[in-house]
């Protein structure tokens, strides 16, 4: 006789089961959101509903996705329906679970907490209609995926998504082609530089070039300490370490998500037009990204050389100095000579919110309309950027 399920265990029965639908639901509340946009712009038709209506409705379509094997999420996580006798269940046992698991879903989420009551895992509506969810069998030969259920359902959501995003963003290439003519004077004036204005130009992307250097040089001490608890590997010995983890996971991936150019925005209002915003917001975001590549560097060494130094009783310091740093410094470098060729491009953007630099002097050549000078700082940039290049390569390969 099997031993009763452990309460964690139980919780992961509800884990499975309501990962999967929650991301099925948000997949055709999506979808649905998608066709309302089309209505509206082809046929100006609105369809008046209420936010209640729209989550059930999306609830009631992605259940029939996964009662009929259509549902991306359950190849997601590796699962499949089948019925009593391990089979792709009849389409009257589908259309069972679904009319069973209406009343299920409506009372509380019924049919979910008699999976976590149940020692077996089952689902209310498991049960009525003789089918259940198990693991996909991972070397299991079948159609080709754009033949099976879930792979066209993924194909219309990505045709849905395309289409209205080209709608959305206005995209019309009879405009491109008809309209070229307007944007000679730009041309021209890029290729005429204003070479009078050589000397300002040099002492700006002179600044723009600082303005990367010190941002990356404050970056890398902060991202290297950050990346030791970012690293999952070295941060699930105890749960404060997991907390720890967690947290410097969330804070680096919700820093990395603002663009360079909306922290100089804000570093702009604190400290003031200039380099010196441009420099905070180039730091903050190089912590971030750096952070993130170290401590994936950090999951992925030889766990050999730390096991080794264990055994010899060496404690937290000495493990990382002789069982970790030996295997992260050439990449490490390798990451920072990136960031850093990131920065000097970056640095040029920033300035058109108010960073410093080359980019700043761009910016208000181009809203006086002066091409010529536009030209200049264009073709400066392009230089500069092409001796980056080559010399980070050569660094990168002396150094790595």
């Amino acid at each position: 006789m099997s031993a009763a399920p452990t309460g964690r265990q139980r919780l992961r029965f509800l884990w499975d089961r309501l990962r999967g639908f929650v991301v099925d639901w948000a997949l055709v509340a999506f979808g649905l959101l998608l066709i309302h946009f089309l209505l509206a712009y082809y046929f100006t038709v609105h369809v008046r509903y209420t936010w209640i209506v729209w989550l059930l409705v999306a609830a009631l379509l992605a259940e029939t996705l996964r009662a009929w094997g259509a549902s991306p999420a359950l190849r997601l996580f590796g699962k499949r329906l089948v019925d009593r006798d391990n089979q792709p269940p009849a389409h009257s046992r589908r259309l069972l679970r679904l009319v069973t698991w209406l009343p299920a879903a409506a009372v509380a989420g019924a049919g979910l907490w008699t999976a976590v009551l149940r020692a077996d895992g089952l689902t209310w509506h498991d049960r009525l209609s003789g089918t259940r969810l198990v693991e996909r069998p991972k070397d299991s030969v079948g159609p080709p995926w754009y033949r099976t259920g879930w792979g066209v359902v993924t194909i219309l959501l990505f045709v849905l998504t395309y289409w209205v995003a080209a709608l959305v963003t206005e995209v019309d290439l009879g405009k491109f082609l008809s309209r070229a003519a307007t944007a000679k004077p730009i041309f021209q004036g890029l290729f005429t530089p204003e070479w009078s204005l050589l000397a300002l130009a040099i002492k700006n992307i002179i600044i723009t070039l600082f303005l990367a250097l010190v941002a990356t040089t404050l970056a890398v001490p902060a991202a290297f300490l950050l990346s030791f608890l970012g690293a999952r590997n070295l941060m699930t010995g105890s749960r404060t370490g997991l907390a720890a983890y967690y947290a410097v996971r969330t804070v680096m991936n919700v820093t990395r998500s603002i663009e360079p150019l909306v922290w100089a925005i804000i570093f702009s209002v604190w400290v003031g037009i200039g380099p010196f915003a441009g420099t905070l917001a180039l730091a903050i975001h190089s912590i971030a990204g750096l952070g993130k590549l170290y401590s994936e560097q950090l999951e992925a060494i030889d766990p050999g050389p730390l096991e080794a130094v264990r055994s010899t009783g060496a404690r937290t310091l000495p493990l990382l100095r002789w069982g970790v740093v030996p295997q992260i410094v050439p990449p490490f470098l390798s990451f920072t000579i990136y960031r850093w060729d990131i920065n000097v491009r970056m640095a040029t953007i920033i300035g058109l919110v108010g960073g410093g630099g080359i980019g700043q002097m761009l910016m208000q050549y181009q809203q006086l309309v002066k091409w010529q000078a536009v030209g200049l700082c264009m073709w400066l940039i392009a230089l500069v950027v092409w001796i980056m290049d080559i010399l980070s390569a050569k660094i990168r390969e002396r150094l790595v």
